[in-house]
């Protein structure tokens, strides 16, 4: 999963009276929607379904291209207002600062905390430095151990830290020559991805070399809605969502290759490759829904993403992220000491509201305060966002 943040930020083009940033509601309740599948996905891996909804369940896993493609689009956007003439060394570690402040503490609480309760997978405290320093996902043997989704962070950290000279690449070249260099990523990334299958190096799959197309999606999707916030309204957000799911049922339908690298089935270089664009066009779909919704007031998808239920459940779902697959944990084990029914309904139920309740507390203990502090708090976009 990309990392989710609380707080979507982005600066008001600076000509425009009295700066600020602005919270997109919509992009909130999507967060909530995105870690919601990826809890029900690892729920179902440990608790599997009828066989015929296996190929279904599976790619509910598509949570993790929708957090890439948000963060894409939510980083690169305040870049995109401010332009290239505030993109200086003070900004960037701003910007640095903000992004160290909102993903590492919380992640080492909750790797401590499941590690120590016999929680974690693998042996976490003889390899410290993998999975303190988000570097599990450079091995196949290390990147599902600690805390498996963390594979996701240390890709979302890579692309952290070159988004400042990604952005200042596009100011630089502009207009339709940064669409071709997007396009290139895009090429190059599924080269990478072919490599990472035809030369045995699986893990290269899971890097932000074998992801990037996901992020330039969202940093496309964030430049035509600074640029042309015309073209993003006319966009139907139930027509994009309903696209969206219709691609995920496909991707079921055509039991397409499962696993964001897509090494659990086994699959050919083509069918992984196949499996890898369905999931980004479905990212694409579900995020130009969410901003099309926000310029909405009302309407179903509007509706849906922007309810207090679903704004809270965005807002936490960075906690969602990290402590669903140590809840999971705690209830199998509880399920085999005969603490709770074997019941699958109940223990879905149980586990929905553990890590509810584990995220809300990391949250309000944790990540709120740290990331509402005056130190992390003090400079303005674009190193203010926190998407």
């Amino acid at each position: 999963m990309s990392a989710p943040a609380t707080e979507v930020a982005s600066p008001r083009p600076k000509t425009a009276a009295g700066g600020g940033r602005r919270r997109y509601e919509s992009i909130e309740g999507l967060r909530a929607l995105a870690a919601g599948a990826i809890l029900l996905h690892h729920f179902f891996l440990a608790n599997p379904p009828a066989k015929s909804l296996l190929p279904y369940t599976h790619h509910l896993e598509f949570g993790v291209p929708v957090f890439f493609v948000i963060s894409g689009f939510v980083l690169y956007r305040p870049w995109v207002d401010v332009g290239l003439g505030s993109i200086d060394a003070g900004a960037v570690l701003r910007y640095a600062r903000r992004r160290v402040a909102r993903i590492v503490p919380a992640f080492w609480v909750a790797l401590t905390v499941a590690a120590a309760a016999g929680l974690s997978e693998g042996t976490t405290g003889a390899h410290p430095l993998t999975y303190y320093g988000f570097l599990q996902v450079y091995s196949i043997h290390t990147a599902f151990n600690g805390l498996g989704v963390a594979w996701s962070l240390g890709t979302e950290l890579t692309f952290y830290a070159i988004l400042p000279l990604l952005a200042i690449g596009v100011a630089r070249i502009g207009g339709k020559r940064s669409a071709v260099a997007a396009g290139v990523l895009v090429i190059g990334t599924l080269g990478v991805r072919y490599i990472s299958f035809s030369q045995n190096l699986p893990a290269l799959a899971f890097t932000l070399a074998g992801t990037l197309d996901w992020f330039v999606i969202g940093m496309a999707l964030a430049t035509v809605a600074v640029r042309h916030p015309r073209l993003i309204a006319r966009v139907n957000p139930a027509g994009a969502l309903i696209t969206g799911f219709g691609l995920l049922i496909l991707m079921g339908a055509l039991q397409l290759p499962w696993g964001v690298i897509a090494y659990n089935a086994n699959p050919t270089a083509g069918g992984s490759i196949t499996a890898h664009l369905f999931y980004g066009a479905i990212g694409l779909m579900l995020v130009l829904a969410a901003t099309s919704a926000e310029q909405r007031r009302s309407g179903v998808v509007p509706s849906l993403l922007r309810n207090r239920g679903a704004i809270w459940l965005g807002t936490v779902s960075y906690g969602i992220y990290l402590w669903h697959i140590p809840v999971i944990g705690a209830v199998t084990r509880s399920v085999g000491r005969g603490w709770l029914p074997s019941n699958s309904g109940v223990q879905l139920v149980v586990v929905v509201l553990g890590t509810t309740a584990a995220a809300s507390l990391s949250w309000i203990l944790l990540e709120r305060p740290i990331v509402r502090s005056r130190i992390v708090r003090g400079a303005r976009v674009p190193a203010a966002a926190t998407g």
